[in-house]
């Protein structure tokens, strides 16, 4: 078995607002996925946001738009796919969909690249050491 990993913010501290808003505007749990986590594992600077919801993405990306001053952007159907894009100075946008099936293990195995299957709840990441 291979030993969890130890996932902070790190160098991606000053986003902690945001991802904050977030997670109080789900009013439930909602996941950081894909390539969002690897860039969180590797250090690198988010340019984007991949959140997965157990459902009503569209109506948490209008909420978030709405409390962060962002656009929202409609992107698909069936799962509900949209984009919350930040004005400037920010270059980040946020993209939420509903799960692929009936819960997170069915969304990752839905995915259909190996990074994309990586996800951490995004409540328990700014509390602490995931």
């Amino acid at each position: 078995m291979t030993p969890p990993v130890s996932l902070t913010l790190g160098p991606l501290e000053p986003l902690r607002p945001l991802l904050e808003a977030a997670v109080e505007v789900a009013a439930g749990p909602v996941w950081l996925v894909g390539g969002t986590v690897r860039d969180l594992l590797l250090g690198r600077s988010l340019h984007d946001v991949d959140l997965v919801l157990p459902g009503d993405s569209a109506a948490v990306a209008r909420r978030l738009a709405d409390r962060l001053g962002g656009t929202f952007v409609p992107l698909g159907e069936p799962r509900g796919m949209v984009r919350v894009i930040l004005a400037a100075p920010t270059s980040l946008h946020f993209d939420l969909t509903d799960f692929r099936g009936p819960g997170l293990d069915a969304d990752l195995a839905g995915r259909d690249v190996t990074v994309d299957a990586l996800a951490v709840e995004l409540g328990a990441l700014l509390r602490g050491p995931a």
